[in-house]
């Protein structure tokens, strides 16, 4: 029998597959041997269904017998067996903000429309239903591209310009293809160090058509890209984040929108490596003019709130000898974080997962997670319960 206090032992495994060679043969035998050790482990994984409302999940569980369907009501933590569980009406989707919307291209108060076609920037005042040309392809090969991005006082929006670069090809061979006795001929882009590579900016452009600022390049030298742009909560500026070719800075820059002024907001750099890939974190706070930034700067990944406006460090949210990995949920209207980390229980493996909670400030730091070994959560919808998986 299975006790639920939302907390469940398992076994887990994270594999890759490398389809060539020895490799290959290895994966194989690991599989195998996997395979072999825990096929006779019941109930592994459990994956839940929660109620809409949260008061209660169910679950198969695998008995001597074969299978069971399981409910467990939260209030409780019981759980009882049931024949079938009953299915729940999805969610319809919602629109997220960000994605595109029925009338892509259209000022928030409809009054302008703003589009690109064929790599050129126009745009059609409403009420009057002229239209003119803002902004043309260079004779270089640049060009615009992608759906506009308009502030919220609908007085500017902006437009990715493509630079394009070398985009150099290689082709290979492949001597001996499954579905033919002929060899074939791939070819894929493979920008090599030094290449000039794609340059991808955004354009600022004013609705009387008459103004166009672009990012200052003495700040966006050696780009290997420049992405995640929006604008700030006021309307007034655009936030994006510039990243060095060989990744050794990492800034997140703000351009005015009236006078095209452009300054460093959050500085990233050094001498060696930033690991993006596992610390790169932004949540922009419209309400309060607030930015949740993730940094390994004092030689640990932690968070930081950071002011909007100044791009100086409020509070340090995480701190410590210690590696925030991944942030699962923020609560605005709370100002907390949820998020997994790994190296803080000094008596555990130090890859060992871990949840915890904790404030904007930092304050109220409550560990989530009890237990030897590498956890994993299923929240319940308002996220007033989980489910604790570990191993």
């Amino acid at each position: 029998m299975i006790r639920f206090v939302f907390f469940i032992l398992t076994i887990s495994a994270i594999h890759s597959v490398a389809e060539h060679g020895a490799t290959h043969a290895l994966y194989l035998r690991w599989a195998k041997s996997y395979h072999q050790a825990t096929a006779g482990v019941k109930n592994r994984q459990l994956h839940v269904t929660w109620a809409p409302d949260g008061k209660h999940f169910t679950y198969k569980l695998q008995t001597k017998n074969g299978s069971q369907w399981m409910r467990c009501t939260t209030n409780t933590g019981k759980s009882l067996p049931i024949t079938k569980p009953t299915p729940h009406p999805k969610n319809k989707p919602t629109q997220q903000a960000g994605k595109p919307n029925k009338n892509p291209g259209f000022s928030p108060n409809k009054k302008w429309h703003a589009w690109v076609k064929n790599g050129t920037v126009l745009l059609k005042n409403i009420t009057t239903g002229q239209t003119k040309t803002v902004a043309t392809p260079s004779a270089k090969g640049h060009y615009y591209y992608g759906q506009p991005v308009w502030n919220s006082a609908s007085t500017h929006f902006f437009i990715l310009y493509i630079e394009p670069g070398q985009r150099r090809t290689v082709t290979l061979v492949e001597s001996s293809p499954k579905d033919s006795l002929q060899p074939k001929l791939h070819t894929f882009r493979y920008d090599k160090p030094g290449d000039k590579i794609d340059r991808t900016e955004p354009h600022i452009f004013s609705t009387d058509g008459t103004r166009v600022f672009k990012p200052d390049r003495t700040l966006t030298p050696n780009a290997f890209s420049i992405s995640h742009i929006s604008w700030d909560s006021l309307g007034e500026n655009i936030h994006y984040e510039y990243v060095e070719r060989g990744y050794g800075k990492h800034h997140l820059l703000s351009m005015n929108a009236h006078t095209g002024k452009e300054h460093i907001l959050i500085k990233e750099e050094s001498d060696t490596f930033i690991d993006l890939g596992n610390t790169r974190f932004r949540k922009d706070l419209p309400k309060t003019h607030e930015i949740i930034w993730g940094s390994d700067r004092d030689g640990w990944r932690h968070l930081y709130l950071i002011d909007e406006q100044t791009g100086q460090v409020k509070h340090r949210i995480t701190r410590g000898s210690w590696h925030v990995r991944k942030i699962i949920h923020v609560d605005t209207s709370a100002r907390q974080i949820t998020f997994s980390a790994s190296g803080k229980n000094p008596d555990e493996d130090p890859y060992h997962l871990h949840f915890y909670r904790v404030n904007f400030d930092g304050s109220h730091f409550i560990t989530l997670t009890q237990g030897n070994g590498t956890h994993s959560l299923q929240f319940s919808p308002h996220r007033n319960y989980y489910i604790d998986t570990w191993s």
